[in-house]
């Protein structure tokens, strides 16, 4: 049977996981859409025990676009770097790989194998057991015959403590801390043949290949709250002529994007908090209703503790009733007599009250007139005095921004006049410099003779447009002529006088007469001995060289002459026109300083003299609001007195109109309270009867309400304690309950923010590119010199692909 290598089979698996297509848009050097993936794939070999040894990182860039994209990957290994994918390697810059890469819509591979310097997130330790004995030299184990345990300690590294917000299920919330991690999710697989036999693996896919081969393979998740940090897994068998078995394991980070039992927990533990959401507001609707109904007995209690108060009470009232019914019935015959001398007197009282009630009345309307018109007085009182007040604070506010104006422009008065000062003596400076002046405005003039003009031999200008005219005779004729113009004693005494007026105001006039001639001498001199004839010379071989001393020349003539300029943008002007545009210029600062300075001295003297009038008409209109105010509180006072009379007035009208009607009403009913007495001495005599009777009833109406208020107090305490010791505890037990799945929520969600950060990635990646990691992990074997068959490795391989697609590890890092 044909074997391969363990480094063949492992590298076949990686390149199948670093193959997995996907795409994000991105732009190409040109803003053309471009699509770019990467994948980071690292291989990592260890020991039969777990020690790392190498490590390599190999990275795949696919990149779809048309025309050129440059790639940037920063924070890269670079120890190493080799291209896989044909000739020639990417280039370096530090810790950043750059790759020019020629885009196709049908995409461009480029794949790079390097040295691993990255941390890894994940480590491993085996540990060994034979016959129940610990092996720490997995060598030991080596051409035995027993039972063989393998344990693997599979640990995430990528756990930090983050401080988080939670909520019970009433909203209120605590802080705690907790363990968030990258999602890392992935499987652990390893062949065995058929030297191993009674294969056991606890949470393990164990399978058979057919051939008497056997596979075991573990998913794992490893990462809080769907997992843990740390899994610890294990098979046995019975061997025979043992040997260490390799072992493979896959490792991805994941998200909510790629791992779909992320976002479906996410979503679990929120449904559990919104259902404990509603236990706990169900909840607290019953223990509002307890407390409603235990106050409601509460209140029936106190009901009927207060009948079987009122019950005794109305049976001994009864009782005194009944024996002052008798009293009642004597006294009502003597009150009938009594009555109808009542109703004599009454008769006088009704004629005097109506005399009374006519007097009173016209006092009232006097009154009322009075209260009237002294309160129309108080309110215009107060509103003199609210208007002058606010008169008042106007008259304050605009005499302290008078005053503050007054001060700015005093500053700005003494401010002008230091510079109406150094006006005045930049003016006499002016006028000291003016033979200076004359001769910058003379030099400037020379200057624009020597640029000249067009149609101006012997001018810059000039001479640019007859070398542009000259040009059409190429070859030797040309550099003389050039050489001609240079030495031109014509031209060289206008740049000579051009470059003597520049120099004068920085050198002096005696050096400036000393160095330009020496400049411009030996200028023109070196460029006719050597430029002009190599220039000659080189323009008759070459029609592009023609073509660009042509452009150089109308770009010079451009630059120094463009009569149709905007004099008011100057950089759109030659140097011709701005030169004439310095000629024409000349300062007109002084003057217009001076009358600055000037009527700042007469505004300071104005704002002066209103700040001071401000302050007047403040003081007198505070004057005016306080006599305002005396006079408002004056008018108050009289306009209250008024009203307590025209009260007092109608008071007394309106009581000797009710004496009055009162008296008649009493004379009319003195007759009738006669007749009345007489029916109610017959009823009083019938009233002593019937509470006989009623006495003898409320004795027992009392014995039945204090049976009735001993059972109300048993069902209050009753209630109470089913709202203390029930509802209450039930909502406690309910809203603490919450906690749970909203930690686990928010555990979650760091979680995945962490991965959607590109955390679980071992090294950069590009903006804007779907980037992708997985870990995987060489185990290696001890006793096999050739390792396992290709069949047993195939099927290892087969079940550890099934596992991780199951998972979803398909990560994906979007940059947005």
């Amino acid at each position: 049977m044909r074997k391969i290598t363990r480094r063949g089979i492992a590298l076949g698996m990686l390149a199948g996981l670093v193959a997995v297509p996907a795409s994000i848009p991105a732009l190409a050097q040109d803003g053309a859409p471009a699509e770019i993936s990467h994948r980071q794939s690292v291989l990592t070999e260890l020991s039969s025990t777990g020690e790392a040894g190498t490590s390599r990182v190999f990275t795949q860039l696919n990149v779809a676009g048309e025309g050129p994209v440059e790639v940037v990957l920063e924070r890269q290994s670079t120890r190493g770097l080799r291209n896989l994918g044909g000739i020639g390697r990417p280039s370096t810059d530090g810790d950043s790989v750059v790759w020019g890469i020629d885009a196709t819509p049908d995409g461009v591979n480029k794949r790079t194998v390097a040295t691993n310097t990255a941390d890894l997130p994940v480590d491993i330790e085996i540990a060994y057991e034979f016959e129940g004995e610990a092996i720490e030299d997995p060598s030991d184990i080596v051409g035995r015959t027993g039972e063989l345990t393998v344990t693997y300690k599979v640990r995430n590294n990528t756990a930090r403590e983050e401080e988080i917000d939670i909520f019970n299920a009433r909203q209120e919330p605590t802080t705690e801390m907790v363990d968030v991690g990258v999602p890392i999710v992935g499987s652990l697989s390893l062949p065995l043949d058929e030297r191993f036999t009674n294969v056991r693996a606890d949470d393990a896919n164990v399978a058979g290949d057919g051939r008497g081969n056997t596979v075991v393979n573990w998913s794992m998740v490893l990462f809080e709250p769907l997992g843990s940090f740390e899994q610890e897994v294990s098979w046995t068998a019975q061997v025979s002529d043992a040997i260490v078995p390799e072992a493979n394991a896959q490792l991805m980070p994941v998200s909510s994007e790629s791992f779909p039992s992320l976002p479906n927990a996410q979503s679990a533990y929120a449904d559990t908090f919104a259902g404990l959401q509603q236990i706990t507001d169900g909840a607290v609707r019953i223990d509002m209703t307890m407390i409603a109904i235990a106050d409601g007995s509460g209140q029936l209690l106190d009901g009927m503790n207060q009948i079987a108060d009122g019950s005794g009470e109305l049976a001994d009232g009864l009782v005194q009733a009944a024996d002052g019914s008798g009293e009642l019935a004597a006294g009502t015959g003597e009150a009938s007599a009594g009555s109808r001398e009542l109703a004599s007197g009454l008769g006088e009282l009704r004629d005097g009250a109506g005399q009374l009630s006519g007097g009173l009345g016209e006092i009232d309307a006097g009154a009322n007139a009075l209260s009237g018109g002294l309160g129309e007085i108080d309110a215009g009182t107060r509103q003199l005095s609210g208007g002058l007040g606010e008169i008042d604070t106007g008259a304050r506010q605009l005499s302290g921004g008078l005053g503050e104006i007054d001060a700015g422009t005093r500053q700005l008065s003494g401010g002008l006049g230091e510079i109406d000062a150094g006006a005045e003596a930049l003016a006499d400076g002016l006028g000291a410099a003016a033979p200076g002046a004359a001769e910058i405005r003379d030099g400037l003039r020379a200057l624009l003779a020597g640029v000249g003009s067009p149609e101006q031999g012997g001018t810059v200008i000039g001479g640019l447009t007859e070398l542009r005219a000259g040009l059409a005779d190429i070859g030797t004729p040309l550099g003389d002529a050039l050489a001609g113009a240079l030495v031109s004693s014509e031209l060289r005494t206008e740049l000579i006088a051009g470059l003597q007026a520049q120099l004068a105001p920085v050198l002096g006039e005696d050096q400036a007469a000393v160095f330009a001639p020496l400049i411009v001498n030996g200028l023109t001199q070196a460029m006719a001995e050597d430029f002009a004839p190599q220039f000659g010379a080189g323009f008759a071989a070459s029609p592009e060289w023609q073509q660009g001393v042509l452009g150089g020349v109308d770009l010079l003539l451009a630059g120094m002459n463009r009569p149709d300029c905007d004099r008011s943008s100057p950089e759109t002007c030659g140097v011709k026109q701005v030169l004439e545009l310095l000629a024409a210029g000349q300062a007109e600062l002084a003057d217009g300083l001076k009358e600055a300075a000037d009527g700042s001295r007469e505004l300071a003297a104005g704002t002066g003299e209103a700040a001071a009038g401000s302050r007047e008409l403040a003081a007198g209109t505070g004057q005016a609001a306080a006599g305002s105010r005396e006079l408002a509180a004056g008018t108050g006072q009289a306009a209250a007195g008024s009203r307590e009379l025209a009260a007092g007035t109608g008071q007394a009208a309106a009581g000797s109109r009710e004496l009055a009607a009162g008296a008649g009403a009493a004379a009319d009913g003195g007759v009738a309270l006669s007749d009345g007495l007489g029916q109610i001495d017959d009823g009083a005599n019938q009233l002593a009867s019937g509470l006989g009777d009623a006495r003898d009833g409320s004795g027992q109406l009392a014995e039945g309400a204090g049976d009735l208020a001993e059972g109300g107090e048993g069902l209050d305490d009753a209630l109470n304690e089913l709202q203390e010791f029930g509802t209450n505890k039930i909502l406690n037990d309910v809203s603490r309950a919450g906690l749970q799945p909203d930690r686990l929520l928010k555990q979650a969600q760091a979680a995945d923010e962490r991965a959607k950060a590109g955390d679980g990635l071992p090294y950069g990646t590009v903006e804007g590119a779907d980037a992708s990691a997985v870990y995987q992990f060489e185990i290696a074997g001890v006793g096999a010199d050739e390792g396992v068959s290709t069949p047993v490795r195939a099927g290892a391989a087969l079940l550890a692909f099934g596992a991780v697609g199951a998972l979803g590890m398909g990560v994906r890092r979007r940059l947005i």
